[in-house]
């Protein structure tokens, strides 16, 4: 006896019966979907129409290549992700060379190339839909795809800074950084193009869901899981059909109506690719890394309804000016907002209305009033705000004289156990949103709002893990943005539990307050301020619905404490999108 064990015979040919099942069972598939193709070449010759081929298609290279091809992705459908996601490294490696632009030879440095061009289309996108907009308080804003802007803006000028600003070097960047940064400027010449030619900033098919793919873009980015060659593959696949579709305009003379049943087939591939690949990218999304629920941070080591494409505020802005009826104080009036510009009456601003709640901006009072105002609210405010915010950390230092001597930043081993608190909570509470989010949203549509929320959550939860590794010094505005996020996410979740809909009003305008404070987080005073008096009023709205166990409804009936605050809420989140608007893009004609 040798002490081993011997496989029986009839265990031997228990795993061979076993083999040849699964190799009938992988023959039978394959036979399938040729039998599938053959009736699909049957249809074309007949009738001209080409078909896609079943996604299982993407097992079977042979039959891929010879029925659809390597130039365009075959959209993600009822196949495996295994499968799909072999597939996707394979198309990358067919197509990756197209990641290259013209300036890449000549400047040394493709990725600081891409971001180059990315930089310039978005400031070109930002001009065209300036010269859409008569007026930020006549007309309902694309909010989001404004800040979008911006915060695209923003990533692009870091990597050519990071690449040296001559573009002799690209830096430590991946592919899939690469594929992001083309994916992007490939939607925003669409976008251009379709505004251009005519079509609706409001309701436009297309531009919504360029905005999404662009948003998702820019939170793939920094992928670095396992899937980020997937991610790359997608973004690359999602960025040849907004070419494809912008070459049939050029040719063609003419605006795609993408619901139009005349369509060429093509175009109509082009549409069901384009949406397939951007759920493939927010699956994508979720599964990496730094959106898993496994981000942790380290205390101790301190590591009413809007249609398609609303910007959230719900009402006209002209509307909000004339809502300041129904016990909402005077200070509220343009007409007595005028006095803010007289610095010698803070005193009649603190017994009028107080610094605890922020007054909103009305265009009866000059941009550089408002901003002084703010200056001071930020003073009276901003340290507090903080400290409430990290209460588990007992930060009374925070309130004392040596803190308020430099409102702007916070220092030290302190400091950082105050910055791992907030981001903790941040994280947290996006945890528990997406949580409540996925019960109300179980399966995606095709409109963009609920899809926009989870590719947000993912951003959010990128930059607060980032929040804690910036050494022993702390800027005072960036925690702010955090919170208010967090602010906004808990108001989001309560609106939620109590029954309001996903694309309920104030849920949109939340979800555009959120994007905003991402824009602001490398901003200044002025626009901090502007967060913590939003913040607040969400927290008076969400304390509200707590106390009286129901959702926030506004009617003449409503508490004026509401009332006050809905009207806070829209007339600054409208001066917050201008001031990031003029930070990103200075030629901007502030509104």
């Amino acid at each position: 006896m040798n002490g081993r064990s011997t496989p029986s015979a009839d265990g031997l040919g228990l795993v061979e019966k076993q083999m040849e099942r699964k190799r009938r069972k992988e023959i039978k598939e394959r036979e399938i979907v040729e039998s599938q193709i053959e009736g699909m070449e049957m249809v074309e010759e007949e009738y001209g129409i080409k078909q896609m081929p079943p996604t299982d298609v993407v097992k079977y290279h042979d039959l891929l290549e010879k029925t659809w091809g390597w130039d365009r992705l075959l959209p993600y459908k009822c196949v495996s992700w295994s499968d799909y996601s072999k597939y996707l490294q394979e198309y990358y490696r067919r197509n990756a060379g197209q990641l290259v632009p013209g300036a890449a030879p000549a400047t040394g440095s493709r990725i600081a190339a891409l971001a180059d061009i990315c930089l310039k289309k978005e400031e070109q996108l930002a001009s065209e839909w300036k010269s859409r907009m008569k007026s930020k308080v006549d007309m309902m804003l694309p909010s989001k795809t404004i800040i979008l802007s911006c915060l695209i803006r923003e990533r692009a000028h870091s990597v050519i800074c990071t690449a040296g600003g001559n573009f002799s070097d690209g830096g430590n960047f991946s592919d899939v950084f690469s594929a992001a940064l083309l994916c992007i400027s490939k939607e925003a010449d669409l976008t251009c193009e379709l505004l251009r030619r005519g079509a609706s900033p409001s309701d436009e098919y297309l531009i919504n869901q360029g905005s999404e793919i662009r948003m998702c873009s820019l939170s793939l980015m920094n992928c670095t899981s396992c899937l980020s060659v997937a991610a790359a593959a997608a973004m690359l696949g999602a960025a040849k059909e907004a070419e494809r579709i912008l070459r049939w305009m050029s040719e063609n003379n003419m605006l795609l109506d993408i619901d139009d049943d005349e369509i060429p087939e093509e175009l109509n591939h082009s549409r069901i690719i384009r949406i397939r690949t951007l759920y493939a990218m927010i699956d994508i999304l979720l599964k990496s890394s730094f959106a898993a629920a496994g981000n942790k941070i380290d205390k101790e080591e301190s590591a009413s309804i809007n249609g398609p494409g609303g910007d959230g505020n719900g009402i006209a802005a002209d509307e909000a000016a004339n809502i300041t009826g129904g016990g909402i104080p005077d200070v509220l009036k343009p007409q007595v907002q005028k006095k803010i510009k007289d610095s010698k009456k803070k005193d009649f601003l603190e017994k009028l209305w107080g610094w605890e709640r922020l007054v909103p901006f009305f265009s009866s009072i000059e941009w550089s009033d408002y901003c002084n105002y703010l200056e001071e609210y930020y003073r009276r405010n901003a340290l507090k705000f903080v400290a409430e915010a990290a209460a588990s950390q007992n930060p009374d230092w925070l309130l004392g004289p040596a803190a308020s001597q430099n409102p702007d930043w916070l220092l030290g081993p302190a400091a950082r156990a105050v910055i791992a608190d907030v981001a903790k909570s941040c994280l947290e509470m996006e945890d528990e949103l997406m949580f409540e989010w996925k019960i109300h949203v179980k399966h995606w549509p095709d409109e963009i709002l609920p899809v926009n929320n989870f590719i947000q959550s993912s951003i959010i939860k990128e930059r607060a893990l980032s929040l804690c590794s910036t050494g022993d010094k702390f800027s005072v505005p960036s925690i702010i943005a955090f919170v208010c996020i967090t602010k906004e996410a808990d108001l989001m979740r309560e609106l939620l539990k109590r029954g309001a809909k996903p694309t309920d009003d104030m849920i949109q305008q939340s979800s555009v307050i959120r994007m905003c404070a991402l824009g602001f987080v490398n901003l200044k005073i002025a626009s901090a301020a502007a967060l913590v008096g939003i913040a607040k009023e969400a927290k008076t709205m969400c304390d509200w619905m707590k106390r009286e166990n129901r959702v926030v409804a506004f009617s003449m009936s409503a508490p004026s404490e509401l009332e006050e605050a809905r009207l806070i809420r829209i007339r600054t989140l409208d001066f917050m999108i201008s001031m990031l608007q003029e930070s990103s893009f200075p030629s901007s004609e502030m509104l």
